[in-house]
């Protein structure tokens, strides 16, 4: 293998985390000071130190990395890769996983509309009518946008 070839191995394989760090949310600048701002478990952050530590040997320092160090780089960034796409948010979630508890949540906007329903229908007051309706917007709000902070 050239050293063409390693450096581009090291440069996508690192893109890649960082992409998948991105879209679970992290934040900073460059593939370290994202994973470090995450808490993942200790077996990942180790995965990825080696990554960042190996990365920068060849992209920064411009050291070839002998096929021992680009094997154990290849093996960290596939543990990492692995279990980020695992992640709530990470690229690896099933539809399933993102809706999960899907079904909860709209019984609970049944029954909240429902009793506002009920409500308005017993009290013929057209400011409490409003009062009603307005909290029941708020909740209905508040669960429809707290389904993508999980």
């Amino acid at each position: 293998m050239t050293t063409t070839d390693s450096l581009r191995i090291v440069r996508d394989r690192a893109v890649a985390l960082e992409r998948q760090l991105d879209s679970i949310g992290a934040v900073g600048n460059g593939l370290g000071e994202k994973y470090r701002n995450l808490d993942l478990p200790a077996a990942v952050q180790e995965d990825l130190r080696q990554v960042v530590h190996l990365r920068n040997r060849v992209m920064h320092d411009g050291i070839d990395l002998s096929p021992a160090d680009l094997a154990r780089f290849e093996q960290a960034a596939d543990r990492a890769m692995t279990a980020l796409s695992g992640r709530p948010g990470g690229r690896g979630a099933t539809s399933a996983d993102q809706s999960s508890g899907c079904g909860a949540t709209l019984v609970a906007l049944v029954v909240i509309v429902g009793a506002a329903w009920f409500l308005t229908a017993v009290i013929h007051h057209p400011l409490v009518d409003a009062l009603i309706w307005f909290l029941v917007l708020l909740m209905v709000w508040g669960a429809v946008t707290s389904k993508g902070k999980k």
